[in-house]
């Protein structure tokens, strides 16, 4: 398990900053979207019941189930609900992703939490991209590229994920570095503007929530880093009437 894990980890840098995160919990259920070659499993204690979602999804080994879903159209009704739902590079290639999220909480039990890895186009490399080009790196006109192609749908940064979360009905959204600095040396004074104004509108602020938002976006990986992980809460509340878990 230990081999596997280190494994897990090592093969991508946002895979371990996911796999600290879900070690940290007391997780019994979990649902993988875009589960792929189920690389997760071994990110998780072997007594974590595990379902997989993808848009062509075979059994996985350590899965209990693993189901053929159109990610687009949101998590179908049917599906049980679960201590937490991850989602690792996916979000990225929907075109719908307050629709996928906000049928993401319908599938969390009271409090349980959502964990979504994705590339940030919030570097200064990236902005300086579009400045030049007019669209960020690995980011294409599906016109240009092709229904199908890897490059993605939407660009996301910090703030734009925390906005979707909290529109879906999310709580307690946080970010969790995975670069811990620009990959480039000429980054660094091209993102000071950045930091200033963050830290400008932490100072300023006067609600909890909104102060603890600026102090993670001025954060150094926030700033430069390539990718993120995002966490957010699902309320104590049912999210939805008559929906039982």
């Amino acid at each position: 398990m230990k081999t596997n894990l280190n494994t897990y980890q090592q093969s991508k840098p946002y895979r371990r900053v996911v796999a600290d995160i879900l070690a940290g919990t007391d997780l019994k259920t979990v649902l993988d979207t875009g589960a792929g070659g189920g690389y997760l499993r071994s990110a998780l204690a072997p007594s974590i019941e595990m379902d997989g979602v993808d848009k062509q999804a075979n059994l996985l080994p350590g899965y209990l189930n693993c189901w053929p879903v159109d990610l687009d159209e949101g998590l179908p009704d049917w599906l049980p609900c679960y201590d937490a739902i991850i989602c690792c590079e996916v979000i990225s290639y929907l075109s719908n992703p307050l629709n996928f999220l906000k049928s993401a909480l319908r599938h969390l039990v009271p409090e349980g939490m959502i964990v979504i890895s994705t590339p940030s186009v919030w570097y200064p490399e990236s902005r300086l991209f579009y400045l030049l080009k007019g669209y960020f790196p690995s980011v294409r006109s599906v016109t240009v590229s092709g229904l199908g192609s890897p490059h993605y749908v939407v660009p996301y940064s910090f703030p734009q994920l925390y906005s979707l979360l909290i529109r879906s009905g999310f709580k307690c959204v946080r970010f969790h570095g995975v670069d811990r600095g620009p990959k480039r040396i000429y980054e660094w004074p091209l993102g000071l503007p950045h930091w200033l104004y963050c830290k400008f509108k932490e100072n300023r602020a006067t609600e909890c929530e909104e102060k603890s938002f600026w102090h993670q976006a001025g954060s150094v990986s926030a700033i430069y880093g390539r990718r993120m992980v995002v966490t957010a809460v699902a309320p104590k509340e049912a999210v939805s009437k008559g929906f039982q878990c």
